[in-house]
C-alpha cells in the first residue's frame, strides 16, 4: 500500500524547494493549525500552501524538481488551486492569490472570476514552527473562517476544536461552545511552559521598537531592569504599551512566534509562543495630563502616573524604558504578595530608598 501521508520530513523538503526558489508562502490547511501550535496533532493528506499568483509558475517548477507533477485532473483546479502529486501520491495544494493594494489576498474560486475568497492582509501576519523551522501561516481566526465556508468533514471539526482551545479571538460556532473552554495555557501552571530569557526580552524591545513602538517593562523585568542585573529567572515579560499600539504590538509578537492566549484589548491580553514563552501586555490610553489609564478586567480603571513612565534601566547593558520604582511599588498593591514579590520589593528598598506599601 502507497502510504500518501505527508509527514514533518515532507513538509520541510517542500518548503526547502519553494524557499530555494526565493518564494515566500503561508502555511494553510491542517499543516497551518499545526503550525500555530507548535505539534503535529493529527496525521495529514496533503500540504496546503497560499502565494502569490504571480510566482505559480515558480512554484510550480520547484515543486517538479522534488518529483511532484501537476495533477490536471484534480477538482477543483485553477484558478482556485494548483494540485501537485508525486509517484508517492503525497500531495500539495497551491493556493494563489491576487493582493490589492491593501494587502489583501484574494483567491480566485470560479472560472468566470465571480467568486472569490478573501485573505485579509491582518490575518497574513501569524506564525509557527513545522519540525522546529520557523514558518508564515494564516492566523487562526481566518483558519477558523475559511473552515466555516463549507460543511465540515470529520478533519476540519477536530481542527476547529483545537484552534478555538487554543487561542483567545477566534470565531466560535454554536456546535463548539464547549470546545472554547480553554485549556491552561497561560500563567506558571501552564504547558509548555519556559523561562523569559533576558535575550528574548532584548529582542522584543528591539523588535516593537523597530515598528515605531514605545514600550515599558513593568513586572519582575522590569525590577531587574531598574536595578541593572538580573536577579532570578523569570516567568513572564510584562510590557506596557500605548492602546493605540496595540495593533502593531500583536503583529511584532506573531512575526516571533507569539499567539494571543487570553484576554484582549482595551484590557491587558497574554501572548505564549510554541516553547512557552509567555508575555503579558498592558495597554493604557495617555491622557492630557500624561497619565496613563489602564482598564482593569474587573471593568475599573487605574492610572499609570505620567511621572512612571520616566524610569529607565538596562538589560544585558541594553538601555531599556521601564516603569519608576515608585510606580512598581504602586503595581504591587491591592493583591496578596507571594514570596517573588516581596523579594522585587525588597530589591527596590535597598535600591532606591522607596517607601513599601
Amino acid at each position: 500500500m502507497v502510504d500518501h501521508r505527508m509527514t514533518q520530513e515532507d513538509v520541510v523538503e517542500v518548503l526547502d524547494a519553494l524557499e530555494r526558489a526565493g518564494l515566500s508562502i503561508w502555511v494553510d490547511g491542517g499543516w497551518g493549525v499545526d503550525a500555530l501550535v507548535g505539534d503535529e496533532t493529527r496525521p495529514h493528506e496533503d500540504l496546503d500552501v497560499a502565494l502569490d499568483r504571480g510566482h505559480l509558475d515558480s512554484a510550480r517548477s520547484a515543486l517538479e524538481s522534488v518529483g511532484f507533477r501537476h495533477d490536471l485532473g484534480a477538482d477543483p483546479g485553477l484558478p482556485a488551486r494548483l494540485v501537485m502529486r508525486d509517484a508517492r501520491a503525497r500531495q500539495v495544494d497551491v493556493h494563489p492569490l491576487v493582493f490589492d493594494t491593501e494587502g489583501d489576498g484574494w483567491q480566485q474560486l470560479s472560472e468566470d472570476g465571480r467568486e472569490w475568497g478573501r485573505y485579509p492582509a491582518a490575518e497574513l501576519q501569524a506564525s509557527g514552527t513545522i519540525g522546529g523551522r520557523r514558518v508564515r501561516c494564516l492566523s487562526p481566526a481566518l483558519h477558523v473562517r475559511l473552515r466555516l465556508g463549507h460543511e465540515w468533514t470529520e478533519r476540519d471539526e477536530r481542527d476547529l476544536k483545537l484552534l478555538v482551545s487554543r487561542f483567545a479571538d477566534v470565531p466560535v460556532p454554536p456546535p463548539l461552545w464547549d470546545a472554547s473552554v480553554r485549556r491552561e495555557r497561560v500563567g506558571p501552571g501552564r504547558r509548555p511552559r519556559h523561562e523569559m530569557e533576558a535575550e528574548e526580552v532584548v529582542a522584543l524591545v528591539e523588535a516593537l521598537e523597530r515598528s515605531g513602538v514605545r514600550t515599558w517593562l513593568d513586572g519582575g523585568w522590569g525590577v531587574d531592569a531598574l536595578l541593572r542585573r538580573q536577579r532570578r529567572p523569570h516567568d513572564d515579560l510584562d510590557l506596557v504599551v500605548a492602546l493605540a499600539d496595540v495593533p502593531t504590538v500583536k503583529n511584532v509578537l506573531a512575526e516571533r512566534g507569539y499567539v494571543v492566549v487570553a484576554g484582549g484589548a482595551p484590557m491587558s491580553f497574554e501572548s505564549v509562543d510554541a516553547d512557552g514563552r509567555q508575555v503579558d501586555v498592558h495597554p493604557v490610553a495617555f491622557d492630557e495630563r500624561g497619565d496613563g489609564v489602564y482598564l482593569m478586567r474587573s471593568g475599573q480603571a487605574w492610572s499609570y502616573p505620567a511621572a512612571g513612565f520616566a524610569g529607565t534601566g538596562s538589560v544585558l547593558n541594553r538601555d531599556v524604558r521601564c516603569l519608576t520604582a515608585e510606580v512598581q511599588i504602586l503595581c504591587h498593591e491591592g493583591y496578596e504578595l507571594d514570596q517573588q514579590d516581596v523579594q522585587d520589593l525588597s530589591a527596590l528598598r535597598e535600591a532606591f530608598g522607596v517607601r513599601l506599601p
